[in-house]
């Protein structure tokens, strides 16, 4: 079967693997992720329910195309679903449109090339070749956070301006998801000691946030990035992903080539495409207070 095939033969036969629920309506939308990236999906909607779960496709058609029974599929998608209403359960999403929008703003950075279909429907600010977005915390808790991005609307709504809407939005980000800066080999020893054997004298720091997600913001903040320049001197920024960036103190000279290129090779081979970033290398000068070309 073809990929659409596949999506109308798994909304015709999955209700017949939720009898257990007051199926109200099964649709097949598209999803727009960071970076430009698409997925297709497949979200159940029960009677009276405010959440519909959304299950991706792309991975189970992939398991179909390398000759997975249809049922065993079926039989995948059912445990997923079953798993999500698990995580929401208790939540109460009507919630979402009273609540206090301005508690939950916080910051995350993105590249602005890849996503200028999804900045023409938001707020932002530029910064370098990347873009500072808000985003609306919805959940945040054990299992992890959900949040959605801010639209025009939104903002709007709250009747200021986008200077407002950042120092509101930066003084929250650092409330809801602590800076972390440490040294990068001290964090893989900490994490896999019995792999990484001890820290070495390796000057290379991670500045991210205490959940590890969305932390390379962070790079954004004059304050962490100027305390770090009176410790250290100038430096190189590396964006590692959208979850963190690398802190290299060093005088600007011709490494920087070298390490556009490894930056671009880790971004090519280990960076998921929905966590990616920027190629570029960035140098703070600290006798200049900013970043130079």
């Amino acid at each position: 079967m073809e990929f659409k095939q596949f999506l109308n033969v798994v909304k015709d036969k999955l209700p017949d693997y939720l009898l257990q629920y007051d199926i109200e309506d099964i649709h097949i939308n598209t999803v727009s992720k960071n970076n430009g990236r698409k997925f297709t999906g497949i979200a159940i909607a029960v009677r009276d329910e405010q959440i519909s779960p959304n299950i991706y496709m792309d991975y189970y058609y992939m398991l179909y195309s390398e000759g997975k029974d249809i049922n065993h599929i079926l039989e995948l998608i059912t445990e997923e679903y079953r798993t999500a209403r698990e995580n929401i359960n208790g939540y109460d999403f009507k919630s979402v449109e009273n609540m206090d929008i301005q508690n939950n703003i916080f910051l995350k950075l993105i590249n602005f090339e890849k996503n200028r279909e999804l900045l023409a429907d938001c707020p932002y600010i530029k910064y370098e070749d990347l873009a500072i977005t808000f985003r609306i915390l919805v959940k945040s808790d054990d299992s992890g956070i959900a949040s959605a991005c801010m639209s025009n609307r939104e903002f709007l709504k709250l009747n200021i301006d986008i200077d407002s809407l950042y120092n509101i939005a930066k003084e929250n980000t650092r409330k809801l998801f602590p800076p972390v800066l440490q040294r990068l080999d001290q964090m893989m020893y900490d994490e896999f000691p019995d792999i990484c054997g001890v820290p070495s004298c390796m000057d290379l720091y991670v500045l991210t946030n205490n959940q590890g997600i969305n932390g390379a913001v962070y790079m954004s903040f004059e304050d962490i990035i100027c305390d770090f320049a009176k410790k250290h001197g100038s430096f190189y920024i590396l964006p590692s992903s959208i979850h963190e960036v690398i802190l290299y103190p060093k005088e600007q000279d011709e490494a920087r080539e070298e390490l556009s290129e490894m930056v671009m090779g880790i971004n090519r081979y280990v960076v998921a495409d929905t966590e990616y970033l920027s190629d570029s290398v960035y140098f703070y000068d600290s006798a200049m207070g900013q970043i130079v070309a």
